[in-house]
């Protein structure tokens, strides 16, 4: 049997839409994140440049005082100190992939060292810890990487000009496995599946 096979950011995006609170998120829009077609927002141009400058290093990237990549400006001191909080004897963009059931879910790790693993995230809105504790993306990462401890590092921006911008703070946070969390991943990937398979996404 070929399994079915999702994201883990796309089994948050289910979760997400799941809420009885749930007023940002169609069924459409959760449908096309499923399926990989989503259009690429301001927000995943930015979050996908500040990855990727934080993963070299920034030397390709800077020009003058400013670190520039696909179009998006970072200004260089904030810029900069954030590159410096991570480990370079660590691997950048891991791929792991786990079964459950018959739903291989597929996770992408920013970086990772020994055990540690780290998600980067960068918002334009106020620090929001419960929103991030809440996901289940970073449970997943967890249990598909065997990690000890997973560190969320949240870049707040400022728009300085169009798509410019300036990391005015880097908050760092820990999230630690718990012993029912290989359950808890097995119980919304089987809700997940039930959706799929009931919207005919399999």
């Amino acid at each position: 049997m070929t399994p079915i096979r999702v994201s883990a950011t796309a089994v948050e995006a289910f979760r997400l839409f799941m809420q009885p609170d749930n007023e940002w998120m169609t069924l459409e829009a959760l449908e096309l994140q499923i399926l990989g077609r989503s259009p690429v927002s301001d927000a995943m141009r930015i979050g996908t440049a500040f990855g990727q400058i934080i993963e070299h290093g920034g030397d390709r990237y800077r020009q003058g005082s400013l670190f520039v990549c696909n179009g998006v400006q970072f200004l260089g001191d904030g810029m900069q100190a954030a590159i410096d909080t991570y480990d370079r004897r660590g691997l950048f963009e891991v791929k792991g992939t786990q079964l459950y059931g018959d739903v291989l879910v597929v996770a992408k790790a920013d970086h990772l060292i020994g055990r540690h693993l780290t998600e980067t995230k960068t918002t334009l809105n106020a620090f929001d810890f419960d929103k991030y504790a809440a996901s289940v993306q970073w449970k997943l990462m967890a249990d598909i990487f065997d990690q000890g401890r997973v560190t969320y590092k949240v870049a707040l921006l400022n728009e300085f000009a169009p798509m410019t911008y300036e990391v005015r703070e880097l908050v760092p946070f820990n999230l630690y496995p718990y012993d029912a969390l290989h359950e808890d991943c097995e119980t919304i990937v089987a809700q997940f599946r039930e959706f799929a398979v009931a919207r005919g996404l399999d």
